[in-house]
């Protein structure tokens, strides 16, 4: 509702928080004097990269890439992937290295137990042994739905690999970067390539 006239707003944008993220930003747009016929068709045009981005090459379930690293953007998008109508939910990620450590296991128990799998992989370690950082995200937790595959495009390629109709495969921790971050060096790696790859080996595509 806007001035006392109510839209219609289509978007691909995927979460209820981000239909609150939409909003705020319809608002501070039209606060700088667009106009609002304007905003909501671009609306429709709206991609942001690494975050709730579908992939769909045709196959059977679904792959979803988010940035979601901390404790909250975690959390939301586990409470809206509940919300769906999907059959398993498949969690991909892991925790960077050389970063706030209490969150790990705060995050380890969001993803295990809103999950009905969650494979545990390499995300930026930097410094830390991969192994010690999944070893925080387990910590105080009795979940035994997890595999361990510290090569993340082979993480990827699991998850494709086991999927079943309707299963919801969650990519999160990478979003949109275009490296992973390895000692002191960037690496290059992409989310997206990998999830693309990974669809097209499960479904010989």
């Amino acid at each position: 509702v806007y001035q006392n006239e109510d839209y219609l707003i289509k978007s691909s944008r995927l979460g209820s928080f981000n239909v609150e993220n939409l909003a705020l930003a319809l608002l501070a747009c039209l606060d700088m004097g667009f106009e609002i016929n304007e905003l909501i068709r671009k609306c429709t045009e709206l991609v942001i990269p690494g975050r709730m981005e579908s992939i769909n090459l045709g196959q059977n379930y679904h792959v979803v890439i988010d940035y979601a690293h901390t404790a909250n953007a975690v959390k939301n998008v586990m409470d809206f992937s509940r919300e769906l109508d999907v059959n398993r939910i498949i969690t991909v990620t892991g925790q960077a290295g050389g970063r706030d450590h209490s969150k790990r296991k705060i995050i380890g128990k969001e993803v295990l137990d809103n999950s009905d799998l969650v494979i545990l992989t390499t995300d930026d370690p930097r410094y830390e042994d991969v192994n010690d950082i999944i070893a925080d995200i387990l910590e105080g937790n009795d979940n035994t739905n997890y595999k361990i595959i510290i090569d993340r495009p082979e993480a990827i390629q699991y998850a494709c690999k086991i999927a079943k109709d309707n299963d919801l495969i969650l990519l999160l921790g990478k979003g949109s970067d275009n490296y992973q971050a390895i000692e002191d060096r960037k690496e290059y790696y992409s989310e997206k390539e990998e999830a693309i790859k990974a669809i097209k080996l499960a479904n010989n595509l």
